[in-house]
């Protein structure tokens, strides 16, 4: 379990599901989270950041 500023317990086998943040997902990633969906509507080699071990999603429209 990790712990959030707000006193809450999350555990980092949950999925995690982020539109739109790259610097959010490298950051939960470095916390230990290992199950992260990211999704924008920009094509990927539009992005400006990736993470290895994240799942990247193009949503577009």
């Amino acid at each position: 379990m990790i712990d959030t500023e707000y006193g809450e317990k999350l555990n980092p086998n949950n999925r995690i599901v982020i539109t739109g943040a790259g610097g959010l997902v490298k950051f939960l990633k470095n916390k230990g989270f290992a199950n992260i969906l990211a999704v924008d509507i920009k094509p990927l080699y539009e992005w400006y950041q990736t993470t290895p071990g994240v799942t990247n999603l193009s949503l577009l429209t």
